[in-house]
């Protein structure tokens, strides 16, 4: 599944097209332009669901020291169940419109 960020103005939260179709149904918009994002795979950042929050993993804000909400996936210990991996840009960006989607470059 493909993520979009909001690239004008820039929001936090990246979404599926399907959101931001809904977007242009409504009549809130006639076109957004969109960024491409990619899952951030390289353990720099991470999502709390906990905290509708990124973090950068290296600052070990996440853990059971450090939060009140930490709970193992397991259990015992480890990867807690609200830590999601973060989305990063891709730099190709888009132009969303009632006419559908289109590669645009910036």
């Amino acid at each position: 599944m493909k993520y979009y960020i909001q690239a004008e103005p820039y929001a936090e939260r990246c979404y599926t097209l399907d959101y931001f179709k809904d977007l242009i149904k409504e009549g809130g918009y006639t076109s957004i332009k969109l960024e491409l994002e990619k899952r951030d795979t390289g353990g720099g950042t991470i999502y709390c669901k906990s905290e509708g929050d990124c973090f950068e993993s290296s600052y070990g804000i996440c853990g059971k020291f450090n939060c009140k909400e930490y709970s193992p996936r397991n259990g015992k210990n480890g990867r807690c169940r609200y830590a999601e991996v973060a989305f990063t840009g891709t730099g190709r960006f888009f132009i969303l419109d009632k006419n559908g989607l289109k590669e645009v470059n910036t």
